[in-house]
């Protein structure tokens, strides 16, 4: 419990001797087809069904027993697995979603930096990909190089993010490498490019970690960017003409001891750096952060154990004005029932467009496992917020509850609910929700059937807006989907997806928009 490095603590297996590794070839055939009817709303008549299909090859080779080198042509990187749904009504930054697909998950970890320079999810439709990955001694390598057909970009600030995308497509690359250093320290390097016609963004850095004593770490990442888009692009979204650079560090300091844990992390990164093969939407910051973490643990059938936090953030621009400054003290609690309770207390500010906030707010987050078979969650925030689309005081009022429930051992129910109230000096301004409901019968080992139906609501009250807007708002989407796998290359999936949208004006009711009829078959010969 003392240590910063779990890795460092699990065993190691000796004595296996006599095995030959195999020549490890894997060629995955794919075959993908779907059927897509779409309806400019309010126009009540269906437009012809946009069909498409593509063949595709995916190759794996175990290079050696530790590297491997995956191929794909012309691959369907479609992840299968839907993404859980957030609410993003009056949020500033981009919400982040994990990568899902196998392609990109497998020797993942080796991409993983605390600056999140490289993510996979920007490769979003490439016609190509090469990937490998692999730790030969105390050497670690991962590559991935990939012709994109798009080119979707996040513009980041200091004060807010959107998304935007280039009309070609670019040349991809990520590198990672890491050399282990007396088996608890490394050094690496961290590279990513992308070009397409007059666009090119390129980062390249290093970073460091070191342990000693097995409790204390120091990390240090050091990135450089340059960036060039092109001109028409960069004068509709007010991003620097030419050619532009900018830098991203982070230093960082921990502490673990069995019963306490503190540490501090700068951050300093110019308003100037692209990491656009990255997930990074704020930039042109300075920043601190100090925690620290007191532990108590109990031999008791009911409390397991207890641990007080506090923390400290402060963020300012580059001329040094205040961004965000907050401290947050906080418990939680782990007990029976696989029981865990997080309460939270927090006092700021904040700006945004040249105006200061108070950002004063509690919470707390409860999961539980009272029988087996059955969880509950709740999470729930109260407090001060900004209205960023009217940039004035806001307070929010934000409940989640959810559960999961299996019912014998086929099916699983999964449903979770999120409302946000806002409210301003001149009374309500919006109630937004969102509803979740996952359900899934899983035949056997190989079969399983799943629906995915999320609905989202948000009604305004117009007259305490400073601008026209829609009094409601809905969407609801679903998505059957039918899996059957002999391994987790022979594959067949048969799905269905459609999307229901109103806007309140229009559209003054659900009218569904879009539906899609799709299928993917895959074949693993292993060699």
């Amino acid at each position: 419990r003392g240590s910063n490095c779990f890795l460092c603590l699990i065993g190691k297996l000796d004595g296996i001797e006599g095995i030959r590794p195999s020549r490890n070839l894997e060629f995955d055939p794919t075959l993908t087809a779907s059927a897509t009817e779409r309806r400019p709303l309010p126009n009540p008549q269906w437009d012809d069904a946009d069909t498409d299909s593509a063949p595709g090859l995916t190759a794996r080779w175990g290079v050696t027993p530790n590297f491997t080198l995956n191929a794909a042509i012309n691959p369907d990187f479609s992840q299968v697995e839907a993404d859980v749904a957030q609410l993003d009504v009056n949020t500033r930054f981009a919400l982040f979603y994990p990568e899902k697909r196998p392609f990109f998950l497998e020797g993942g970890d080796l991409f993983t930096t605390r600056i999140n320079a490289l993510y996979s999810r920007n490769i979003a439709d490439p016609d190509w990909g090469l990937k490998l990955t692999g730790k030969q001694g105390a050497h670690a390598l991962g590559l991935i190089v990939a012709q994109d057909a798009i080119t979707n970009l996040l513009l980041p600030s200091s004060q807010f993010s959107r998304p935007a995308s280039i009309d070609d497509d670019n040349l991809s690359s990520m590198l990672r490498y890491r050399f282990d250093i007396g088996g608890q320290s490394s050094a690496g390097l961290i590279y990513s490019g992308r070009e397409g016609g007059d666009y090119s963004n390129q980062v390249v850095g290093v970073d460091t970690l070191v342990r000693w004593h097995g409790s204390d770490a120091f990390r240090v990442e050091r990135l450089s960017s340059s960036t060039r888009y092109p001109a028409a692009f960069a004068s509709a979204f007010g991003q620097p003409q030419g050619s532009f650079d900018g830098d991203a560090l982070r230093i960082a300091y921990q502490h673990d001891a069995r019963n306490w844990t503190a540490g501090a992390v700068h951050h300093d990164i110019d308003e100037g750096f692209r990491a656009d093969l990255g997930f990074i939407p704020q930039v042109g910051y300075k920043g601190f952060e100090g925690y620290a973490d007191r532990r108590w643990f109990f031999d008791d059938s009911v409390l397991s154990r207890v641990t007080a936090h506090l923390d400290f953030n402060d963020r300012q621009d580059r001329s040094g004005n205040l961004l965000s400054r907050n401290a947050n003290v906080s418990a939680q609690v782990q007990g029976k029932y696989q029981t865990f309770l997080h309460v939270r207390l927090g006092t700021g500010d904040q700006t945004f467009a040249g105006q200061r906030f108070t950002d004063d707010s509690w919470g707390f987050y409860l999961e539980s496992v009272p029988r087996g078979g059955f969880e509950v969650r709740f999470d729930g925030r109260f407090g001060d917020r900004v209205d960023s689309d009217n940039v004035r005081q806001a307070r929010e009022t934000f409940l989640a509850p959810g559960m999961s429930l299996d019912l014998g051992r086929h099916l699983r129910l999964s449903l979770d609910h999120a409302r946000s109230d806002f409210s301003v000096d001149e009374g309500d301004l919006f109630v937004a929700e969102l509803t979740q409901l996952r359900a899934t019968y899983q035949f056997n080992i190989r079969a399983f059937i799943r629906l995915v139906s999320i609905f989202e609501r948000i009604e305004r009250q117009t007259a305490n807006y400073r601008f026209p807007v829609s009094g409601v708002e809905q969407g609801l989407a679903n998505q059957l989907l039918f899996s059957y796998k002999l391994n987790p290359q022979t594959v067949f999936f048969l799905g269905y997806s459609d999307r229901h949208l109103s806007d309140g004006l229009e559209v003054p009711d659900l009218t569904q928009q879009s539906r899609t009829l799709f299928f993917k078959i895959g074949y693993a010969w292993l060699t």
